[in-house]
């Protein structure tokens, strides 16, 4: 996944973060591109309520494509 990212900051509970951690060896895929499929996931699930969201056309910007 290219193009450009925004740091931000989250809070994990200690179990979000084990199993992180565990998801991302036995995957071998960082943790932080596990959290951005995560968000795409939620984003995808609940685009019905984003006025004026066309999700492919925002996927694609985001992903530099």
């Amino acid at each position: 996944m290219g193009g450009r990212k925004i740091a931000t900051t989250m809070y994990l509970t200690p179990e979000q973060d084990s199993l992180l951690k565990e998801l991302s060896r036995q995957t071998r895929l960082p943790v932080s591109e596990l959290v951005r499929r995560g968000v795409d996931l939620v984003i995808d699930r609940h685009k019905d309520h984003l006025v004026g969201y066309s999700h492919d056309r925002e996927r694609a910007a985001i992903r530099g494509r």
